[in-house]
């Protein structure tokens, strides 16, 4: 009599238990490089277009985004900086009546954004509440 097998694919990532009363757990972090030719200018400029745009937007949702974007404009950007100016503008712009409507039309602009910062969507989606 053999025991529990277990097969996984190739791409494979976590943690796996078998047996009785068994558990696992498992972190991951996943760091890719940024991309450098991503238009950051264009993005937040982009970004800042379509908030302004939504009804009842808070105006330091466009602040943050205006700070972001001085920042990403200088020599050596601070991308921490980027990141967290937009991740605080989205969270003003959530409780916009508007941004339901409006998520679907930032998210490309995000998404370059988050390839720019060097952070992947799935693990930066969920901070801006698009996730």
């Amino acid at each position: 009599m053999s025991g529990p097998s277990f097969t996984a694919g190739r791409d494979i990532k976590g943690a796996f238990a078998t047996g009785d009363h068994a558990s696992a757990t498992a972190t991951i972090s996943e760091t890719v490089a940024p991309d450098p030719g991503v238009d950051i200018a264009a993005a937040l400029a982009a970004l800042r277009t379509i908030l302004a745009a939504v009804p009842g937007i808070e105006t330091k949702a466009l602040t943050r985004i205006d700070e972001a974007r001085e920042e990403a404009a200088k020599p050596m950007p601070r991308r921490d900086e980027v990141k967290n100016l937009v991740a605080q503008a989205a969270g003003y712009a959530r409780d916009a009546a508007g941004f339901a409507d409006a998520a679907e039309k930032l998210r490309p602009h995000l998404q370059h954004v988050a390839a720019w910062l060097g952070n992947t969507w799935q693990s930066w989606a969920p901070t801006l509440g698009l996730g």
